[in-house]
């Protein structure tokens, strides 16, 4: 403890010592035993760098909590003073001060009032002086947690003024705050957001909007909304596993799956995880979304027939053994092309077990359209299946061969239906389907 007389001496002591790095523990020090109304002019200079030079954030935030009380109303009266808009003032140096402070619970009650009725009124006006703006960003960022909810979506309604003139800046500070906003305020607001989806602004709304997800339900009646931005944008993701894994954490059907499974065709993806996770969106399609989706994405080249055949490859309704049978159910609904490429998608997967439904789809076909073109592609079909596959159906495969050999209008679909039969092993069984000349012209297919 000094005699106050002497007081003077160690003022101009620290005054001097202002820049040095234990100025701080030397007032902590002198304050132990001393109060720091014996040192004005320290004081003093130290309000006045602060607010002027880089450099004296931290020592502010160690020895604001030791000013008397005069002291103390005089620095939060000029940052106060500091925190109002003006164009001439540059906003760096406060904005630092202050998100050093926000590090001290001591500080919360002065700096939450100056947030609450200086800076958020102050963008309220001035929300289109970027300088401004950056600091109140700045500043609430640092005391989201601390700053009223009413005071906060004046706060992000301002964000959403200006999210058409600085979006990446508006949405990446409406991040910041977005679990702290009202559920009312944010519901209102997400459409808003939804219109500023670009590829570089894409994860910053995936964050918002998985980050308040449970906010997208029946009551709110903004479901659509949700599938509509994870199917139709996945492919802006960088992490489209992801989406696929959100997707299946909260829905059980989508009415965008058609949509989904094109998007994927033509971007990069865990297969595996897709399969497994999309796997009850797919059972809970109508088998006419599924015939769809696979007659508008088959064809186009191998990638994309790979990645379809993977994508059903975990459904249990319709997995690549089941939906042969899905399609023979509904066989009578569906039309002549889709049907021939629902067959050559299911023919890999076609076992002694479910050919029954394959062949049941091909007698369909000629049954029909007895033309060229499908005869060409039950040919080919037939011509691709094992003879362990058609075993036990091989009255039937040869009824099919003998139907287009003695109806078929083309030569090349009678030749080659005569020698499948001999490939497959049906000779024999085709002696009592022919008159003579009938097999007269089978033979001569095979001289």
């Amino acid at each position: 403890e000094i005699d106050e007389n002497e007081s003077d001496i160690f003022d101009t002591f620290f005054a001097d010592s202002i820049n040095a790095v234990e100025f701080a523990d030397m007032i902590e020090s002198f304050s132990q035993k001393n109060i720091l109304t014996m040192l004005p002019n320290t004081i003093e200079k130290l309000n006045n760098y602060v607010f002027e030079e880089e450099g004296y954030e931290s020592d502010i935030r160690k020895l604001l909590k030791l000013y008397t009380d005069e002291q103390a109303n005089e620095f939060w009266q000029k940052l106060k003073s500091l925190c109002s808009y003006s164009s001439s003032r540059e906003y760096e140096i406060v904005s630092a001060l202050i998100v050093e402070l926000s590090k001290d619970n001591q500080y919360d009650k002065e700096m939450i009032n100056i947030i609450d009725n200086d800076i958020i009124s102050g963008i309220a006006s001035y929300y289109n002086k970027n300088s401004y703006l950056m600091f109140a960003i700045q500043v609430v960022s640092a005391y989201k947690d601390k700053i009223s909810q009413s005071n906060l979506d004046k706060y992000s309604s301002v964000l959403m003024k200006v999210i058409s003139t600085d979006t990446d800046n508006a949405l990446n500070a409406y991040r910041t705050v977005n679990r702290l906003n009202s559920n009312d305020f944010w519901c209102k607001h997400i459409d808003t957001i939804f219109g500023y989806v670009t590829k570089g602004t894409y994860a910053i709304i995936y964050d918002i909007v998985t980050g308040r997800i449970e906010l997208f339900n029946k009551e709110n009646n903004n479901l659509t909304q949700l599938v509509e931005f994870l199917v139709d944008y996945i492919d802006l993701s960088n992490d489209p596993d992801d989406v696929i894994n959100t997707l299946n954490a909260h829905f059980t059907k989508i009415s965008r799956i058609e949509n989904l499974i094109h998007m994927l065709m033509n971007i990069e993806y865990d297969e595996d995880n897709a399969g497994i996770k999309l796997a009850k969106l797919v059972d809970n399609c109508k088998i006419e979304v599924i015939i769809k989706i696979i007659t508008n994405e088959w064809g186009a080249d191998e990638v994309h027939k790979e990645k379809l055949i993977k994508l059903f490859s975990k459904s249990e309704k319709y997995s690549n053994y089941e939906l042969i049978h899905r399609v023979n159910e509904n066989k009578e609904s569906v039309n002549k092309n889709d049907l021939l490429i629902m067959l050559e998608f299911c023919e890999e997967y076609v076992t002694e077990n479910n050919i029954e439904s394959f062949i049941n789809i091909m007698e369909y076909l000629l049954t029909n359209y007895l033309e060229k073109d499908v005869c060409d592609q039950i040919l080919m079909r037939i011509s691709n299946l094992t003879k362990n596959v058609i075993v036990k159906h091989r009255e039937s495969i040869c009824m099919i061969l003998v139907e287009i050999f003695r109806k078929s209008s083309s030569e090349e679909n009678r030749r080659r239906s005569s020698i499948i039969i001999k490939d497959k092993g049906l000779s024999r069984k085709i002696r009592n389907k022919l008159d003579e000349n009938e097999l007269k012209e089978y033979r001569s297919y095979l001289s």
